[in-house]
């Protein structure tokens, strides 16, 4: 997987699939999307009512692309994460200085 920084876009590649790419929501950073190349929407991440991590696979699929997607969406989730805290850490100590 590859991370856009600018745009925080999760880029992965694979041979059976394709180019695949999981986009933050830019106004929460907590909902992703995975588009495949041509934008179609193939699944969605996003947190559940009581704080649990919610995926939601939109096409048909088998099991090989679930383990794929589900494996992918928390990784790029987790960059996300990791990106986002290391900017505010940034951020604070650039205001605060």
């Amino acid at each position: 997987m590859r991370l856009n920084q600018l745009s925080g876009n999760c880029t992965l590649e694979s041979p059976a699939t394709g180019q695949l790419k999981w986009r933050p929501d830019m106004f929460t950073g907590r909902n992703m999307q995975l588009q495949d190349a041509t934008g179609r929407k193939l699944a969605k991440l996003r947190p559940g009512k009581s704080g649990e991590k919610l995926l939601e696979i939109l096409v048909s699929h088998d099991s090989p692309f679930f383990e794929m997607v589900l494996l992918s969406g928390w990784t790029a989730r987790a960059i996300n994460k990791s990106v986002t805290e290391a900017t505010g850490e940034i951020l604070s100590s650039v205001i605060g200085a």
